[in-house]
């Protein structure tokens, strides 16, 4: 695991570094057919400060060091609930930072947002995706269409979410 990732709030400051860490991946099938803008300092600014508004959505980078390998979106939150997506740049994926930020980011989440539950939708052939919620204590709750594709969803209710290796609270164990 790595223990030097840690993640903050996304500003438009982040956009170019956002836009390299893509154009660095471009070729990686996750991405779709992402538009030629998503590559591009204003594509990931426009991202930032306007489309995530306008959808209830608030971005967080994972960072290691002075480098940013990741981003992590809580999406349409509504209701004290969130749909959780992020993406780890192809050069640091294997060592731990999606597992470590995901943590982090529950942590965000039940803590100063005060969210309930998050939800994470993945493609049933990505593993990786998999191992990274089902570490975080998500639970797979079965197969959901969204948008025509189907994912796997999995949950995770923050009232009874501890981080890995928690001690028990106090009167709990």
């Amino acid at each position: 695991m790595t223990a030097d990732v840690a993640i903050r709030r996304c500003v438009a400051d982040d956009a170019a570094p956002l836009a390299a860490m893509y154009a660095a991946d471009r070729d990686d099938p996750t991405l779709g057919a992402s538009p030629s803008v998503f590559f591009t300092p204003d594509g990931q600014r426009d991202r930032i400060n306007r489309i995530w508004p306008e959808h209830d959505c608030v971005g967080f980078v994972a960072v290691r060091g002075d480098d940013l390998v990741g981003l992590f979106v809580l999406e349409d939150i509504v209701q004290r609930s969130a749909v959780v997506g992020y993406y780890v740049a192809g050069a640091a994926r294997g060592g731990g930072v999606a597992t470590t930020a995901l943590g982090a980011l529950v942590r965000v989440a039940r803590d100063e947002l005060g969210l309930d539950r998050l939800v994470a939708d993945i493609a049933p052939d990505n593993v990786a995706s998999r191992c990274v919620v089902e570490q975080n204590d998500f639970v797979a709750t079965g197969a959901v269409v969204v948008d025509g594709a189907t994912f796997d969803r999995f949950v995770v209710r923050l009232s009874r979410w501890e981080p890995v290796g928690a001690p028990p609270e106090p009167g709990q164990g």
